[in-house]
């Protein structure tokens, strides 16, 4: 299947591990794909916007203006999955198939990313972004990065600043647009979850009860699940909304 093209440019693109296995034993792998990341993103002209290196997976936010997307993600992930293969005496695939990208449009959904990418640890239960070491975090936020390969000058510019950029990651940031990649989920668990969150955070409650919702709090959240990259038929099967009904609330709003 094509990827789905940004008109920005900017995507958010996830890795994962093959059967959800860890891919990174200690901070020496970790150093190891963030500098391959940040060497072949700066020959291809690709620019890093945010980067997050959780056990089993990675979350990027790229910016590529020359369509070099996949031959840098395909060299990247070749190179460290040989070097992770040598090193630790696994044999087989360490990533999942293809690396998920999805398109990020607009200020409001740029900055919901890159706020989501940034909490990603704390979500998890890991630590407090500030305290993570293995995420752009402390480049926007001007502290003590283990490295630096990350443009900060567009969302920064965006926020006014670090300080905009710390009040964005704050757990109870008000007026953020919500964010859930429903583009990247690959199992029904991720989407159900995704989907929770996304309804949560716009305070229209859990997928299975939508359905009773008024007509126009439940149109609200079939618009906001459709957008969010899910089609007609997952948006019924989350909501029990029949699929007719999802097309013509979701087609009168484009």
């Amino acid at each position: 299947m094509a990827r789905a093209v940004s008109e920005s440019g900017i995507y958010h693109v996830v890795s994962r591990g093959s059967g959800r296995q860890l891919i990174f034993e200690d901070d020496a792998d970790r150093m190891s794909f963030i500098t391959t990341l940040g060497e072949s993103a700066r020959r291809a002209g690709v620019d890093i916007l945010g980067w997050c290196l959780m056990p089993n997976h990675v979350h990027l936010i790229l910016l590529d203006c020359e369509q070099s997307l996949s031959d840098v993600m395909q060299r990247v992930l070749t190179s460290y999955a040989r070097r992770f293969n040598c090193r630790t005496g696994h044999v087989g695939h360490v990533f999942q198939g293809r690396f998920s990208s999805a398109p990020i449009e607009g200020e409001r959904y740029l900055l919901a990313a890159v706020r989501y990418l940034h909490l990603n640890p704390e979500r998890a239960g890991i630590c407090s972004a500030e305290q993570y070491d293995w995420s752009s975090y402390r480049e926007y936020a001007g502290g003590v990065p283990r490295v630096e390969v990350a443009d900060t000058s567009l969302v920064l510019e965006m926020l006014g600043g670090q300080s905009g950029f710390v009040e964005l990651c704050r757990d109870d940031a008000k007026g953020v647009e919500p964010y859930a990649p429903m583009g990247l989920c690959r199992g029904t668990d991720e989407v159900v979850i995704a989907a929770r969150g996304l309804l949560d955070d716009a305070g229209l409650g859990d997928p299975g009860k939508v359905k009773a919702l008024p007509q126009e709090r439940r149109d609200e959240a079939l618009r906001l699940l459709r957008g969010s990259g899910l089609s007609a038929r997952a948006v019924e099967r989350l909501t029990g909304v029949g699929r007719g009904v999802v097309e013509r609330v979701t087609a009168r709003a484009k």
